[in-house]
């Protein structure tokens, strides 16, 4: 759930080497097969490089441009088709826009929405159980979370879900934590993660020690559950 300044993968117990300095991790379901693997976005090129295997020594399954410098990764299932697609979430001066697509191939983006402002950190995930995620942000200003539950194309929309968790300078992630088909939220701080269940203002339910100060978090479903 961690990727190193070295740009190790630590997913549990298993160390990944991969990716070069600046580098942002990612993990999705590429293939609909149930279980998440690694990647990374480069966005000084405004390139994925994805496996499909969780093993250093997978081969790079994907490798595509999709967004530009500064942009910041986003993975979900954009479309309820059990497979993850892939988009950035781009800072600019009217605020924040999202470019998702549901291929893992180069192109144009099939939602661009006008959600969040600059200085804002992007978060996706199935926040009502439905099969599609949404998307959200983090605000680090007011430590707020921001989301979007229901994608219906592309426009400018205002979150349909608000609270207040973290503090200003966390790194925020989120993962179906208790299986119950919908995403909760965490967030990272300093080799600590704070996790929670329920999208409300409030403490964290879980407290996890784990990584150090400079790590990056990510979360998926690593192994299959067969």
């Amino acid at each position: 759930m961690l990727l190193r300044r070295a740009f190790m993968f630590e997913v549990k117990n298993v160390k990944i080497p991969t990716g070069t300095s600046g580098d942002y991790p990612v993990a999705g379901d590429w293939d609909g097969d149930g279980v998440d693997t690694i990647g990374v976005y480069r966005s000084s090129t405004g390139q994925f490089f994805l496996k499909n295997a969780n093993t250093a020594d997978a081969p790079i399954e994907f490798e595509f441009f999709f967004g530009g410098p500064n942009d910041i990764p986003v993975v979900g299932d954009w479309n309820g088709d059990g497979k993850d697609g892939v988009g950035v979430f781009r800072a600019v001066e009217t605020g924040g826009v999202f470019y998702l697509r549901n291929s893992l191939s180069e192109g144009e983006a099939d939602y661009v929405i006008n959600f969040g402002a600059m200085g804002d950190l992007p978060i996706a995930g199935d926040w009502n159980g439905d099969g599609k995620d949404g998307i959200g942000v983090f605000r680090p200003s007011n430590a707020t979370f921001y989301l979007l539950s229901n994608i219906q194309g592309s426009g400018a929309f205002t979150a349909d879900i608000e609270f207040t968790f973290g503090d200003p300078h966390d790194v925020p992630f989120a993962g179906d934590w208790n299986g119950d088909g919908k995403d909760g939220i965490g967030v990272y701080r300093r080799g600590r993660m704070f996790i929670a269940n329920r999208l409300t203002t409030g403490m964290g339910e879980i407290e996890i020690a784990l990584g150090k100060p400079g790590d990056v978090p990510f979360s998926g479903r690593f192994w299959s559950q067969d």
